[in-house]
């Protein structure tokens, strides 16, 4: 098992009454929608100028992929989402300033889009999260869907998550 939990904690703590209700109502109401968000980062790489001078600088790049919703916790202004440790959102998020000279690294935006009961979408923002401790999340995986586990599986043993697929197979020989 190679997922990690995540607690996000986000700016905006005065609306996470509401986000809760919200996306409880969603789950309602089927929404199919309800059990995602899409987690933006940032990338930052260092790249060399084009000229002979050798100076470095630095290029953001903004990152998105949709990622389950796991868990709200409005006393604690957190949502939890499960990501794998070795897919590059997790580095993202563990990029210090001091690792790129930059201003970005660990932040986060959370996007939310529910059309049940209502149409309502969120945004949050942050740059506070952590791990949950390893004996929780073993406890946890164990709730998660067959088919998430199974891609667990297929991360560790076949190709890791988020690299390429090779098109004459589509990554199908791992299962």
């Amino acid at each position: 098992m190679s997922d990690t939990a995540l607690s996000i904690y986000v700016n905006q703590k005065d609306i996470f009454s509401h986000f809760q209700k919200d996306w409880t109502s969603a789950k309602d109401a089927n929404d199919p929608n309800a059990p995602f968000c899409t987690l933006a980062t940032v990338l930052q790489q260092r790249t060399h100028t084009n000229d002979d001078s050798n100076d470095i600088s630095s290029i953001t790049i903004p990152r998105t992929r949709t990622v389950t919703l796991r868990e709200v916790d409005a006393e604690k202004g957190s949502i939890v989402l499960y990501i794998n440790k070795e897919s590059p959102k997790y580095a993202q998020l563990q990029q210090s300033t001091d690792d790129v000279g930059g201003s970005c690294g660990g932040a986060f935006e959370i996007l939310t889009f529910w059309t049940s009961p209502a149409m309502i979408q969120y945004r949050l923002s942050g740059t506070s999260w952590s791990t949950l401790d390893q004996d929780t999340m073993k406890d946890r995986w164990r709730f998660k869907p067959k088919t998430s586990q199974l891609l667990d599986y297929y991360y560790i043993h076949h190709q890791a998550q988020s690299s390429v697929l090779n098109s004459s197979g589509g990554g199908r020989e791992g299962f």
